[in-house]
């Protein structure tokens, strides 16, 4: 048992795991360039937009 688990196993695990995170950086990238094409006002225009306003992030400030 301990052979095939080593042997088959694990390796379908490590190279599934691989190939989705690998389909998900595709499928995202995809969504985000038709999102950014055809409704531009949907997406934010700066990724700071909140990283030097602590208040704005949702922090306890005081």
């Amino acid at each position: 048992m301990r052979e095939f688990s080593l042997h088959y196993s694990l390796p379908f695990l490590v190279v599934g795991t691989l190939d989705g995170g690998f389909l998900y950086l595709l499928c995202s990238h995809a969504l985000h360039t038709y999102l950014k094409e055809n409704y531009g006002d949907a997406l934010a225009t700066r990724l700071e937009l909140y990283m030097h306003d602590q208040a704005a992030m949702g922090a306890l400030c005081g």
